[in-house]
């Protein structure tokens, strides 16, 4: 069963909230009706009424409510409800019924008696006097009641009667205003909204300055539970006893980042967030000046923890029960991001790092890491989900544009889906909140998790005169390029999305349509991306073969360049006679459309040291963006030396590329003898996508392709396992 808290602007308890009509003949003949009461909990309402000699209203006692919970009407702690009273419009009562008096309360006196006057509403029903009790209990109170005096004359006495109404009510809800704070948690890193960067290397979005939209979130926690019922309740701020539970939170996030990207502030409260830009927020700033890129805004919080008891309805038995549930609320400061998609990754690398070292850092920061974790898995997910739903709404008509000339628009943020990210939350053991949410099995060292929902809801409180938030500037200063773009609407956070469509190439950065620059590199007369030279003489070098090829319809220029990551023992390594060391650009060439510049030669000359494994040459556009280059690899060794020697396992030589890849990568590596060969990849969890087994790999250099289509942009651990001996690389998937 599920136990869910919602965090809303009011608190209500989503037990059965229909509305119940009571009709009653008072001992006289006459009918009266009484509506706006909430339903009774499972039998037949317990309302009674007593007629006698009119007099003042009397309190109410145990024992004028029924005995039954059940034959009570329910209302949520809280949430006001008006009762509505109509009585015939007959001389008998339009002459003694002025006003009538009302009391609600609770037969045990926890709260104060007060008494309320109600007049006749100006638009009755017709054939009827109706008067209406507005009603509103703060707190949960299992012996609550409504009673008032309906005055009716005798003639024949020339005397007045009273007829007593006594409702029953049970108030759902918490039974108190304030608890202590037990211990806090936190609350991970959560985008509030996403600025989609345009195409162009001298385009980028922005929020425009003096602007303020608001949008609709709710917070909620689900765990297995003894209840099976929905509480709803606001989150209050930190008194001297703790919380305050009838009162709505409020805090502000301010982004601050100069007059280079602008000021946003983001403000909280129960349940809508508000952002006011007082200066442009610009995408090109943050991401820098290749464009390049989604940028995520939004904060995370801890949160203080605490346990208030409610009252709920047991439907199997028609009881009314006190148990406990879990409130928080933010404390201390936000802590804020701006993030592109490749900070998040790096982020996503460095926690997955942290979570590996847990034994180290102990189980809060390694949950902590965790939860953050799963966190940005589903924003990445989510945001290319909305790039790619082909129901997004389109804004305005297509748009072209090439190099050196620029659009401006504008455009409003529209929510039109609402979604949710499901978020994890660690409590240290010693608050006891395994009684309310029954986490003691969940296997956490130290502690318990909690899961929320992070619900994101519709976009609130546009006027007309601040709706046009967003201004995307079109442009691009490569002669050649020319986009041709749709904007549409993205469905989770109302912002533009850009999306090339045909007739579109572009150079690097590549940013959709047809990619001008497409650089190979590959070892002349040969398929392996890898080679190795064994035996060269001890103090001289050893040569081999490149081709330098364009597989662009266009003549296009490319930097060849030796990675000097993989040049630990300082080879010196030149192409064509020109040194690479060193050399910061590389060597420049220019390569015909759809062609290559072959066998040129590349040498490896011995410096102190006799092993050189897997050193990487890699050609790229000027750009020098990360997924438009090619590499190959050589692994060079002179007099005795050898990759057997220096690996005394059967598995040397593992390398994984193209980096980062998108739909299929390469896996070279190189087998001592023949033998079983285990191929894995997992997520950075460690659940295991993709396995495969070669049974009967035989020794010698190997290259593998794997088919990565379905693999979701992240990254990837990649495993290669042969007999005992394991080894693991990185995978980004873009």
């Amino acid at each position: 069963m599920k136990h869910l808290l919602t965090i809303t602007a009011l608190l209500c308890v989503a037990f059965s909230t229909r509305a119940q009509e009571l009709n009653f003949n008072l001992p006289t003949g006459y009918s009266v009706k009484m509506n706006g009461l909430g339903s009774t909990i499972c039998q037949a309402s317990g309302t009674t009424i007593t007629t006698s000699a009119l007099s003042f209203l009397p309190a109410v006692s145990l024992g004028d409510l029924p005995q039954s919970e059940g034959a009570f009407h329910h209302a949520n702690a809280g949430q006001p409800f008006t009762m509505v009273l109509d009585i015939p419009d007959a001389s008998v009562f339009a002459n003694m019924n002025d006003y009538i008096s009302y009391r609600y309360g609770t037969a045990n006196g926890n709260i104060p008696l007060n008494t309320y006057i109600s007049v006749p509403s100006p638009n009755p029903p017709s054939g009827f006097i109706r008067f209406e009790f507005p009603v509103m209990f703060e707190l949960g109170e299992q012996y609550g009641y409504l009673t008032f005096i309906i005055a009716e004359y005798q003639p024949a006495q020339m005397s007045a009667l009273g007829h007593r109404v006594v409702i029953p009510i049970t108030v759902l809800g918490p039974t108190t205003s304030e608890v202590p704070i037990l211990g806090s948690t936190t609350q991970p890193q959560i985008p509030y909204l996403i600025l989609h960067a345009p195409p162009g290397d001298g385009s980028s979005s922005e929020f425009q300055d003096s602007k303020t939209t608001c949008r609709e979130f709710t917070d909620s926690y689900a765990e297995d539970g003894s209840n099976s019922f929905n509480l709803a309740a606001k989150i209050g701020v930190a008194g001297s006893l703790g919380f305050i539970a009838t009162v709505d939170y409020e805090f502000s996030v301010t982004f601050s980042g100069g007059a280079t990207i602008g000021d946003m502030s983001v403000r909280t409260s129960s349940n809508q967030t508000c952002v006011t830009v007082s200066e442009g927020f610009n995408t090109t700033e943050i991401t820098g000046p290749t464009g390049g890129g989604d940028v995520f805004i939004g904060y995370g919080t801890d949160l203080n923890l605490g346990l208030y008891p409610y009252l709920r309805v047991d439907s199997s038995n028609c009881d009314v029960v006190l148990d406990s549930g879990l409130i928080y609320m933010a404390t201390g400061q936000p802590r804020k991001f701006a993030y592109t998609k490749t900070a998040i990754l790096s982020e996503m690398e460095t926690l997955q790092q942290i979570i590996a070292d847990s034994a180290t850092v102990g189980p809060k920061i390694t949950y902590n890491s965790q939860n953050q974790l799963r966190v940005w898995e589903q924003v990445l997910a989510m945001n290319e989900a909305n790039l790619n739903n082909p129901g997004n709404v389109p804004i305005g008509s297509d748009i072209n544009f090439s190099s050196g000339v620029s659009a401006s628009q504008e455009s409003a943020i529209t929510i039109v889906e609402t979604n949710a990210i499901e978020v994890e939350h660690y409590i240290e053991g010693n608050i006891g909140v395994e009684v309310v949410i029954e986490v003691g099995g969940s296997g956490v060292s130290g502690g318990y998790q909690y899961n929320t929902s992070k619900r994101f809801g519709k976009s609130q409180n546009q006027s007309d005169e601040v709706a046009q938030l967003i201004r995307y500037t079109l442009a691009d200063d490569d002669p050649g390029d020319l986009f041709k773009i749709n904007v549409v609407r993205d469905p989770m956070f109302g912002t533009p999305i850009f999306r090339t469509i045909t007739g579109t190439k572009s150079s690097c950065p590549y940013q959709g349509g047809y990619q001008r620059d497409q650089p190979r590199l590959r070892h002349d007369g040969t398929t392996d991306n890898h080679i190795v030279s064994s035996g060269n003489p001890v103090g001289g070098s050893a040569t081999f073969y490149i081709d330098i090829c364009n597989e662009s319809n266009e003549a296009r220029n490319y930097y060849l360049k030796l990675n000097a990551n993989s040049n630990p023992n300082n080879a010196e390594v030149r192409v064509a006679g020109a040194l690479l060391n060193g050399n910061d650009l590389g060597q420049l060439f220019t390569v015909p459309a759809s062609s290559c510049l072959e066998n040129y030669e590349v040498s490896v000359k011995q410096a102190s040291q006799l092993s050189y494994p897997n050193l990487e040459l890699f050609l790229y556009p000027e750009c020098n963006e990360d997924d438009i280059q090619s590499s190959v690899f050589a692994s060079v060794y002179f007099g005795n030396a050898s990759g057997v020697n220096e690996n005394p396992g059967n598995l040397a030589r593992l390398s994984v590329f193209p980096q980062p890849a998108a739909n299929v990568v390469n896996v070279a590596f190189e087998l001592v003898e023949p033998a079983p060969l285990r191929l894995t990849v997992n997520d950075i969890m460690g659940r295991l996508l993709w396995a495969d087994t070669d049974e009967n790999c035989p020794a010698g250099s190997q290259q593998k392709q794997l088919n990565i289509i379905d693999l979701p942009a992240g990254i990837y651990i990649l495993g290669i396992q042969s007999g005992e001996e394991r080894h693991t690389c990185k995978l980004i998937v873009e």
